[in-house]
């Protein structure tokens, strides 16, 4: 078994972090981008969204409660929050994919020590 802690992980994560930040920024400086014409164009032109509206686009990220405390006019949503919902999705789906699936350990990063294994069919280790 090889085990390290967190001082001997912190140059590891430090460089997937580095790696992996400007998928961040650009996700949120894309979601920010959005604008009224698209939610027209993704969403339909409506003078208010209903709930249904929200719930097809933001998926199941909220709860019942939390779509119902996010409208803002009876019923519904104005066009300024759904355009709010929609560039929170995008955010979502943006960070949704900015991750790394099963990065792997340099073995530069584990001590030289000799591994120790249990023998084959059994529990002890030697």
């Amino acid at each position: 078994m090889l085990a390290l802690g967190p001082d001997d992980m912190e140059p590891w994560i430090s460089r997937i972090e580095s790696f992996i930040a400007p998928d961040f920024l650009i996700g949120e400086r894309a979601a920010s981008k959005l604008g009224v014409d698209d939610l027209h164009v993704i969403c339909g032109e409506k003078p208010i969204y209903a709930l249904e509206d929200a719930k097809a686009l933001y998926k199941r990220q909220w709860t019942e409660s939390d779509y119902r405390s996010q409208m803002d006019v009876p019923s519904g949503y104005s066009p300024r929050r759904m355009l709010r919902v929609l560039r929170l999705r995008s955010r979502y789906l943006s960070d949704r994919g900015s991750t790394l699936n099963n990065p792997h350990i340099p073995k530069r990063f584990f001590p030289h020590s000799p591994t120790r294994r249990s023998p084959r069919g059994s529990g002890a280790m030697r």
